[in-house]
């Protein structure tokens, strides 16, 4: 059966002057672009950067610009990439002109691209070539080599205590978002928390620079890359794509479809190339285990995915033959590439997709590549105008890093078709809203908006129903009875009292269904209920595309079959979305103020904060948000995990803070306990002006405060650098800092109780100095010993004495407006009081 796809009007982009474009080599010299110079001259200088800009846009070059920029001022490059099969732009050697003029040589000699140089005369493994990098005192000062390879050399350098050699060094980090999209295996998950390290330590280490790149910095699973409370230290450029749209010279149009097969994806294809007609085309196939494969009528799963190769290589070559055992085919002017084929030909291909000439050239480039999980980040085929996508993406990091594929700007190529083709049997019966809130999704993510990913096809929940020799589902009647059941516990929990215990209302349905009411078949209704009603309120506090109220999705019924079209899309449909997007933003921060407003007036009135199991409507919602907002605080501060987006309002939070709240968004830890004693602390130090001691004459209670300040120091220290401390790691809150800060003393935990009685006589020398007009002499039978203090202060200062020098120290000098104090012969002033 053939599926018609309706006409629809195409994204249209609007263009930038060419004059803004030009980025040729002119006398063989690589001009940067006008906002890959503007991402230059935000990040030089910076020793924590982060890229994030479209693909296709030239991130390599940003990379290579920067690292000749390191490298001038004596710096070693490292350039990491993910996999072995992408990272050819790095080879070669190239001229760039910077920003400021000056032009660099870009070149990675053979035997320090560890990526396409997998052999070494001497024998060495690529961690070892690494380690003679480092160690080399002369010689080149870029290598390219991948993720694991980086991650093996710090472990290396770990082991033999020699962290010291990252020193000087500039870390580039492409595809940075790769290491976390993958954590299913052992493997990778040792390979994430080993990239982890690596940045820990640059973030950590002021010796050594860092850039992170990628094109989506965010996980298909919702997750942070790296903790949003260090991000805050990275100086980012970010490029939208509806403005580096504007930068493109060539392409201008943009169609996205949606197919519905009834029996065969190859059906969306050839639709598409009635339509439409033939280009350069890249078909992704769906994972082996996707149910796309069932309902096509696939049941080998091992073979499936050869099978789907051959047919929809037979969609464009039917008579193909192999041109060299290399997996690339033939068929007149017809050319093929299959990436799916796993065997030793595979690289074969890579290697002629790797070619310029193949690559970049109109008449040599591919009709059509078939791939499963390679060419999908990184791989650079420009040529590219059209992908399918058959089946659902369950990683919307992955959707768009496909999509990007195709977004390349070349010479003669003005439209692009994105394809995505699913099965009209797994979609929902309202799925054009599902469609629409899709496309929606997909348009803000590429303008680098973190959105709630919605689903288009629908699929069971995954449950742990594992019982014994059989499952929960076995023992309530089977498949249909058990979501009959869970139906009407939810039903029932919607219509039920407020004050109705969840195990109550499990108990009383499976009565009904005249089940056996054993503790694990209930706890297990009470648990899924409970996540249910958890995710209704986390659901609230999400960025859902329902917010921008704009429908482009039509929907026509041809044959009897549906089609999903979207409407005509251009900078000014860009504008109303970036318009609604800050409106709900605005709305959703509003909101979150009353709700924190009002969770402190109950409070007052109350004497403690609303309780998740009140009978209260009102007070049950408030207790769950501000539960879902602690969660999503500490996520945002990288204490833990979630798999869900949760909105965090940092507004909110400011708010409570300003109404001394402190604990308001406290996590379930410790964290409460430590804001009472820190109030404790607090008051102290207003009483006594100074820290609480440990002697002979302080009281049990002060010796406690001693300890804990004590403890907190530790914690502070193990926050700042973890490599500091050995042991059992102490936990440190942010919220301790901004507690104690408005005292005037500073951070008291990041120095000991010496360094607060300099403080002190700090003040006591400005009042001084103010009050005579003059820094007396060391001589001086009152004041001289105090100022005979702030001379060695000066030294410290200078490196120049062994007493240690704090940056409160010079805030106390600036806040005062007295950094003459520094001076070796502080100036005279006008006194404020009498002399003494």
């Amino acid at each position: 059966m053939m599926i018609t796809i309706a006409e629809q009007p195409p994204i249209i982009i609007n263009r930038t002057p060419l004059s803004l474009l030009e980025s040729n080599p002119q006398n063989g010299v690589i001009q940067l672009k006008r906002y890959q110079s503007d991402a230059f001259n935000m990040l030089s200088g910076h020793s924590l950067r982060r890229i994030n800009t479209p693909t296709g846009s030239g991130k390599s070059y940003m990379i290579k610009a920067l690292s000749c920029d390191d490298i001038s001022q004596g710096k070693k490059c490292f350039i990491a990439i993910p996999q072995l099969d992408i990272g050819s732009s790095f080879v070669g050697k190239s001229s760039i002109q910077l920003p400021n003029g000056e032009i660099h040589d870009f070149e990675i000699p053979y035997s320090y691209d560890l990526v396409h140089n997998k052999s070494d005369q001497a024998g060495r493994n690529s961690t070892q070539r690494a380690m003679a990098f480092i160690k080399a005192k002369r010689g080149p000062s870029v290598m390219l080599c991948t993720h694991r390879t980086l991650i093996l050399l710090h472990k290396q350098l770990t082991e033999s205590d020699e962290l010291g050699l990252w020193d000087d060094c500039s870390v580039f980090i492409d595809e940075a978002h790769h290491v976390k999209i993958h954590n299913d295996t052992k493997d990778i998950i040792n390979v994430i928390n080993g990239i982890g390290s690596v940045i820990n330590h640059c973030v950590n280490n002021t010796r050594t620079s860092l850039t992170l790149v990628t094109a989506t910095f965010f996980r298909g699973d919702s997750l942070d890359i790296i903790p949003r409370d260090k991000l805050e230290s990275f100086k980012t450029y970010h490029l939208p794509y509806d403005e580096y749209f504007k930068y493109m010279k060539h392409l201008n149009r943009i169609r996205f479809n949606i197919s519905l097969f009834d029996k065969s994806p190859i059906e969306g294809i050839t639709a598409m190339h009635s339509k439409y007609g033939r280009g350069k085309e890249i078909v992704y196939i769906p994972h082996v285990r996707s149910s796309t494969y069932m309902s096509c009528g696939y049941t080998d799963a091992t073979k499936s995915k050869y099978q789907m190769t051959k047919d929809v290589l037979d969609v464009y070559m039917p008579n193909r033959s192999e041109t060299s055992d290399n997996n690339v085919y033939v068929d007149g002017d017809i050319t093929g590439v299959d990436l799916v084929d796993d065997s030793t030909k595979r690289s074969k291909a890579l290697d002629y997709l790797k070619s310029t000439d193949i690559t970049h050239c109109k008449n040599k480039s591919p009709d059509v590549i078939v791939a499963l999980n390679l060419a999908k980040e990184g791989a650079d085929y420009p040529r590219l105008d059209t992908c399918h996508i058959i089946g659902n993406k369950g990683s919307f990091t992955e959707l768009i890093q496909i999509i990007g594929r195709i977004l390349r700007d070349v010479p003669d190529k003005h439209t692009v078709n994105i394809n995505l083709i699913l099965p009209s049997k797994h979609v929902s019966d309202d799925f054009n809203d599902d469609a629409n809130t899709f496309l929606k999704a997909v348009i803000l993510t590429m303008m680098m908006e973190e959105v709630l990913v919605p689903s288009l096809v629908t699929s069971s929940e995954r449950v742990n129903t594992t019982r014994g020799n059989g499952t929960l589902i076995d023992s309530v009647g089977g498949a249909d009875q058990y979501s009959q059941i869970f139906n009407d516990i939810i039903h029932q929990s919607m219509t039920c009292d407020a004050d109705t215990e969840i195990s109550e209302i499990v108990d009383n349905v499976l009565i009904a269904y005249g089940v056996d009411r054993d503790p694990e078949l209930i706890s297990h209704f009470t648990g899924r209920l409970h996540r249910q009603i958890t995710q209704r309120i986390e659901l609230s506090d999400k960025l859902s595309c329902d917010h921008i109220m704009m429908d482009l999705i039509k929907s026509t019924t041809v044959a009897g079959l549906q089609h999903y079209v979207c409407d005509y899309i251009g900078d000014d449909v860009f504008e109303e979305m970036r318009h609604q997007l800050r409106k709900s933003n605005e709305s959703l921060n509003v909101e979150a103020i009353k709700r924190t407003k009002r969770l402190i007036q109950l409070h007052e009135q109350n004497g403690r904060y609303p309780a998740d199991d009140s009978a209260n409507d009102e007070h049950l919602f408030l207790a769950r948000w501000r539960l879902t907002q602690t969660r999503a605080r500490k996520i945002a501060l990288g204490q833990c995990t979630n798999k869900k987006t949760l909105r965090w309002h940092e507004n909110a939070y400011d708010y409570a803070i300003s109404q001394g709240h402190y604990a308001l968004f406290a996590g379930m830890d410790n964290e409460a306990h430590n804001i009472d004693v820190c109030k404790e602390v607090i008051t102290f130090i207003s009483t006594h002006d100074r820290l609480p001691l440990h002697t002979k004459d302080s009281s049990v209670e002060e010796k406690r405060l001693h300890k804990w300040i004590s403890e907190k120091r530790m914690a502070y220290k193990h926050m700042i650098d973890p490599t500091s401390i050995k042991g059992k790691r102490r936990p440190y809150y942010n919220v301790l800092t901004r507690m104690i800060e408005p005292l005037g003393y500073g951070n008291i935990f990041s120095y000991d109780a010496n360094t607060f009685k300099t403080i002190l006589a700090i003040r006591e020398a400005i009042a001084i100095y103010k009050k005579l007009g003059y820094a007396p002499a060391q001589n001086h039978p009152e004041y001289g010993s105090l100022f005979k203090r702030m001379s060695m202060l000066r030294l410290a200062r200078k490196g120049m004495s062994d007493k240690v020098w704090h940056d409160e120290y010079l805030q106390e000098f600036k806040k005062a407006d007295c950094m003459e104090l520094l001076e070796p012969q502080p100036t005279t002033r006008k006194p404020t009081g009498e002399a003494a």
